[in-house]
């Protein structure tokens, strides 16, 4: 079993009830503190960010719900299965910093 903490995004579709999760692979951290640290010091640059990508492969624009920090795990017994993802603490949410 590996894990890692990543940041992740619940982004919801204007004037709808639909949401859609996104993770930043990319960009793993050590600890939530880590990864707190980093959302917080770029939430406005991140915010952008993540609403460019999601209109980019949604073709909508969209709402950030919340952004934050978890947990994904993988189990090296089944390696090719979508990692977990638990542990989420937010740090936006839907307009206010927590």
């Amino acid at each position: 079993m590996k894990w890692a903490v990543v940041m992740y995004a619940l982004l919801g579709f204007q004037n709808s009830g639909d949401t859609r999760e996104m993770i930043s692979w990319n960009l793993p951290f050590q600890s939530h503190q880590m990864c707190e640290a980093f959302l917080k010091k770029n939430t406005k640059k991140l915010k952008q960010g993540v609403l460019t990508h999601a209109k980019d492969r949604y073709k909508k624009d969209m709402i950030v719900k919340e952004m934050g920090c978890a947990t994904a795990t993988v189990y090296s017994a089944t390696p090719d299965t979508e990692p977990t993802i638990n542990g989420r603490r937010p740090h936006y949410i839907g307009g206010e910093s927590v």
